[in-house]
């Protein structure tokens, strides 16, 4: 499987939900057969992301709050901000809140 379509596809599904129209699961994954296993762990994963950051998305751009005011956690971690995004999975800047330090948190698609 070329990563380069997975990643393209993923693309597709997160700039339809930056647009407000989220793709039905099943319908997407329809649409990307050979793709269709690493895609649902992502689509699932993401779900679960939504539900933890109920009122924005996990890439956090479409919240109206000022950027200084939006914290999000994970566990023991505060999120920051995205710094990177793949077929592998997202990875936030997040401070580890009970040993205050920086880190990457990966959080990665199954």
């Amino acid at each position: 499987m070329c990563e380069e379509k997975v990643d393209s596809a993923i693309a597709e599904y997160l700039a339809a939900c930056d647009a407000g129209a989220m793709p039905e699961r099943e319908a997407f994954l329809a649409k990307f057969p050979d793709l269709a296993d690493s895609l649902a762990g992502f689509i699932d994963d993401h779900q679960k992301m939504r539900k933890i950051l109920p009122d924005q998305t996990v890439g956090f751009e479409t919240s109206s709050m000022d950027e200084a005011e939006r914290v999000r956690y994970f566990g023991d971690y505060e999120l920051v901000d995205e710094i990177a995004r793949g077929g592998m999975g997202v990875v936030f800047r997040a401070k580890q809140v009970s040993l205050n330090r920086i880190v990457a948190l990966k959080m990665v698609s199954r």
